[in-house]
């Protein structure tokens, strides 16, 4: 038969005293306030590669979604006219018009560009009214300084990117 038994600790004896310590000491703070900085210090460059490639990203599909607009307005005949892509320095343009120089400013739709995102190539583009064809066709190419994407519109107006 198995027997429990409880097991009696005696206490110290009382010309000793306990000494309790509590908190960290100067060395374990240091080392962790070390790591953290290098798990920063190695985050940060990472993050700022992976904000800058979606910065691009966005960029891209913003123009390929501007130059759809303009060409599905142009192909429906709204309000009887052509429409058309401006890329500016610090904005995208939709505009109402055979060109930008001589559109109608009252219609214009403004965006805002990213100015972390360099843009090269086709930077005016016009669709003809009903047919939706481009008036140019090329390549426009956007680039954060270290990667590229391209955006390829050919004579039926089809968008490759």
């Amino acid at each position: 038969m198995l027997s429990l038994k409880r097991k009696t600790y005696k206490p110290l004896p009382t010309g000793r005293q306990v000494k309790s310590q509590k908190g960290f000491t100067l060395l374990e703070i240091m080392i962790v306030i070390g790591l953290f900085a290098l798990l920063v210090g190695i985050s940060i460059p990472f993050g700022l590669d992976v904000y800058r490639s979606y910065v691009l990203i966005s960029e891209t599909r913003n123009m390929v979604s501007f130059l759809r607009r303009a060409e599905t307005l142009s192909f429906t005949n709204t309000r009887n006219d052509s429409y058309g892509v401006m890329v500016m320095n610090d904005r995208f343009v939709v505009f109402r018009g055979a060109s930008f120089a001589t559109r109608d400013t009252a219609f214009d739709e403004e965006y805002l560009r990213s100015p972390l995102v360099i843009v090269s190539g086709i930077a005016h583009i016009v669709f003809a009214a009903v047919t939706g064809r481009p008036d140019i066709m090329g390549t426009t190419t956007f680039s954060n300084g270290v990667n590229e994407q391209t955006v390829f519109i050919n004579e039926h107006g089809t968008l490759f990117w």
